[in-house]
This record gives structure tokens, sequence and C-alpha cells, in this order.
């Protein structure tokens, strides 16, 4: 009986670790993905709702900003860096010990002597103090501040930069949305007037004033359009989506896009950094007229990747000073009150203090390699912000001599469109005189509203084109007030220029 109550209990036992230890399954996953459906729903819906208007290049700067998640191992890495300060300046604080004890025997301890026994103590003894120890030189642990404190501005400057880079991938993806959605309109604009053109086309051929090829060419050209309106829904569908997801928007919600906002950077003047660092103002048309040399000045003082590197550069400076305190000794102050109920003891309270120091003597091969590894690592860091440094120069070249190509190629399109809506109209024109084909027709609506498009693609890529060279450039999209101002200015107003260029002396 026993052995069978013990079996039972082993396979409730079982089932039950079994049932704890199970792998999530359907259940968990299902509960998972409606919380997130109904997350994203709800923080859509409440957003546009109080934001009916079409979404602005703007606003979804904006939102990117405060919703995505892009920037998490940023911000991580920005408070772990301003935790490991805080830790490194704690070596400087006193630290502090309090300690009680309490002990006791069941007899007093008696000691013989001859005929005669002494208590050697008391049965029962309190003891207590309380003991402050100050570091009063240690380089080693400032050094590691100091180190510290670089970190944090670099790590400050990255993520200033994620932003930034943030801000290029959204511009990227709301021209993709809004060309997209330019061209839908463009096909709709397109299908209705083939559409309009068939009806009058088959009235004619009822009337036996339009052959049977014209008119299934012109079905055929419809058919064509209504295909291409199709495609250019699928693609705004697929853009929108790849947009929201950096918002964190449901993908399939349908919001009208403000594709002008876009071209808003088009009409903005520069700030650009001077000689000495202080922000200025310039016009497009000077801006228009820059030389290669300017803007590879305007990229060297203004990417924060090469504040952030000078940072590094100082701490790896630091790292090599510390590694040679490991010659130098540590000194170190305390004081400690102290209090027993021991009757034997006399004084039962008092003060001491104490000044102490250390050095440790056989470390000095190992101080020699980390002396030895800090100057390499010093070494190889100043090569690769000179690599770095070239490399963002290249970026700002091309980016430069494709804003420039941009702009000449939006001029050409902007003329093409002009030339094809005019031959359109006048081909049209003679056809309703009897004067053209309707073949000819067809042919000028096709590279008119071919001219269209081209048109519009064509500016939305310059004002792109001009959005990543402001990027290049470390000049910012001018979106808010922090971005007008040139990297110094804003490093000033955040309390960090003068911390760098303290270091830098």
């Amino acid at each position: 009986m026993t052995q069978r109550v013990f079996k039972v209990v082993l396979l409730a036992v079982s089932a039950l670790a079994l049932n704890g230890c199970r792998t999530p399954g359907f259940g968990e996953r299902a509960e998972s993905a409606a919380q997130l459906r109904e997350a994203l729903h709800g923080e859509t819906d409440v957003y546009f709702a109080t934001n009916s208007g079409a979404l602005t290049l703007a606003d979804a700067l904006k939102v990117a900003r405060s919703r995505t998640l892009k920037l998490t191992q940023a911000q991580l890495d920005l408070q772990l860096s301003k935790i490991q300060r805080t830790m490194a300046f704690s070596t400087f604080l006193p630290q502090v010990e309090a300690t009680y004890t309490r002990s006791g025997t069941d007899v007093p301890i008696m000691r013989s002597f001859g005929a005669q026994s002494i208590q050697m103590s008391s049965k029962y003894v309190n003891e207590a103090s309380i003991a402050l120890t100050q570091p009063i030189f240690t380089p080693g642990a400032w050094l590691l501040f100091v180190e510290s404190k670089n970190a944090v501005r670099a790590r400050e400057l990255a993520h200033a930069r994620a932003g930034e880079l943030l801000d290029v991938q959204v511009a990227a993806l709301f021209y993709q949305a809004a060309v997209a959605e330019s061209m839908l309109k463009t096909y709709e604009r397109q299908e209705e007037a083939t559409r309009a053109l068939v009806g009058r086309v088959t009235a004619l051929a009822k009337e036996g004033y339009v052959l049977a090829a014209p008119r299934e060419r012109a079905l055929a050209r419809l058919l064509s359009d209504q295909y291409n309106v199709r495609l250019a829904k699928d693609n705004l569908s697929l853009t929108r989506a790849k947009l929201f997801e950096v918002l964190r928007f449901w993908p399939t919600e349908e919001v009208t896009l403000d594709g002008g906002s876009l071209l808003d950077v088009l009409g903005r003047d520069w700030i650009l950094t001077s000689e000495t660092g202080d922000a200025r103002r310039v016009a497009r048309e000077h801006v228009q007229t820059l030389t290669t040399e300017e803007w590879l000045w305007q990229t060297l003082v203004n990417r924060k990747e090469l504040w952030a590197g000078d940072q590094i550069i100082e701490l790896r400076k630091t790292e090599v000073i510390r590694a040679l305190t490991g010659f130098l000794p540590n000194l170190y102050g305390s004081a400690s009150g102290n209090y027993s109920s021991e009757i034997l003891q006399s004084p039962s309270q008092y003060w001491a203090g104490a000044l102490g120091a250390t050095l440790s003597l056989f470390k000095g091969f190992q101080t020699v390699a980390a002396y030895r590894e800090a100057k390499a690592r010093r070494a190889a860091e100043f090569q690769i912000q000179e690599d770095r440094a070239l490399a963002f120069m290249v970026s700002t070249y091309e980016a430069c001599q494709n804003w420039c190509r941009t702009g000449a190629q939006r001029a050409v399109a902007e003329q093409a469109r002009k030339a094809a809506e005019l031959d359109y109209d006048e081909t049209k024109a003679r056809y309703e005189q009897d004067q053209e084909t309707l073949s000819e027709v067809l042919d000028k609506l096709a590279l008119m509203e071919g001219a269209r498009v081209q048109a519009v693609m064509a500016e939305y890529a310059s004002a792109l084109a001009e959005i990543v060279l402001r990027d290049a450039a470390g000049v910012g999209l001018g979106e808010t007030r922090v971005m007008e101002k040139s990297a110094a200015e804003a490093f000033r107003e955040a309390g960090l220029l003068e911390g760098i260029l303290k270091d830098r002396k």
C-alpha cells in the first residue's frame, strides 16, 4: 500500500514539474500577438484621431523620435555610461562601516592562579564600532573617473548621431511613400483620361468613323493603365508599411502623406560652421557656389562621429597614464570609534585614527604590459579617426555631386513635362479637327503622363539628395531648433563644448 501511494505522489509531482517547465506554445504566442495588435491599433487610432490632416515629414520625424525602437541601443549605452561615471566617482567618497556584535557564554570564564580564581571576561559582551575610510591619493581611481567622463561625452554624441541617422531613414522612407502616392495619382488620372478616350472611340466606331484596330489599341491602353494603377497601389501600401514600421504604427493603416512637405527643405537656408566654430546662416544661392574644399571642411568640423572619436582618443590617452599609476602608492586615511562592554577593558570606548598606503611590488611586468597595450590602443585610435574622417569626406563629396546632379535633372524633367503637355494638347486639338490619328494621340498621352511622373520623381529626388547632403556634412535637416545649429553651437548649449575643448588643450 505504501509503495502504491509513493507511485501516485511521484506521478503527480512529475506532472506538475513537466507542466511548469513546458515550452511556450500557441496560447502564449497568440496572447502576445493579440496584445501587440491591440496596442498598435489603439496607438495608431489615437494619433490619427487627433491629427486628421495629411502626415507631413516634420510630423513623421517627430513621431519617429518619440516612438521608434531604433534608438534603444544608443539610449541604453548612454544610460550605462552615466551609471559607470557615477560608480567611478563613488571611489572618491568616504567609506563608512558600522559593526555591532554581542557574544556570551553559559558560565563566566575563570582562570586559576593557585588557590585563587579570577574571572577573565564578562558573561555577555557587547561591542560596537564605526569606521570611516577616506581615499586621499588614488591616481588610478581619479583617472578612471576622467575616462568615464570622456565615455559619457562620446555616448552622448553617438546618441545624437543615431537620432540624425533616424531622421535620414525616415526622410528616405517618406520620400518613397510620397513618390508612390504621386505616381498612383498620376496613373489614376491617366486611366481616367484613357477611359474617356475609349468611350469616344467606341462611340465613333459604332458610327463607322473609327476602324477596329485603333479601338482595340485604345482598350489595350486602358487595361495597361488599370494594371499600372494596381501596381502603384501595391507599391504605395508597401512603402507606407515600411515607413510605419519605423513610426510604430499599424502597417496597413491608410493615411494620406503630404508629399509637398518633403520639398520644404528646398526652400530653407543652410546653417554652416565658420572658421571660429560659430554658426552662420548661409543663403541657398551662396551654398550652391561653395567649393569642394568648403564642403569637406564642414564635414570635418560638424560630424558628430568625429567629435565622439576625439573623446575616445582622450580616453586612450588617459588609459596610458592610468597604466603608469600601477607604480604609485595609494594613500588612505581612516578614523574609527569603538565601544565594548567588557569589564576588563579600560577605557570602554575610544577613538582611533590611521594613515595607510598600499603599493604593489610584484606587478611591474603586468604594469609595463598594460602601458604598452594602452599606447598601442591610442595609436590605433588615431589611425581609426583618420580613416573615419577620410570616409566621411568621400561620402560628402559623393553626396554633393549627387545633389548638383539631381538639381540639374529636376530642371530637365520640369522642362520635359511642359513640352510633353503642350505637345499632347496640340496633338489632341488636331485630332478633334480630323488632322491627326488616334494612334498619335495615344502615344502623346503616354509620353505626357510619363513626363509628369519623371518630373515628380525628379523633384522629390532633389529634396532627398539635399537631405542626404545635409546629413553627410553634419549640418542637420533644419527641422528643429537644435538641428538648425552647427555641431559646435549644439554642443555649447548642451554644456559639452567647454569640456571637449578643455580636454583637447
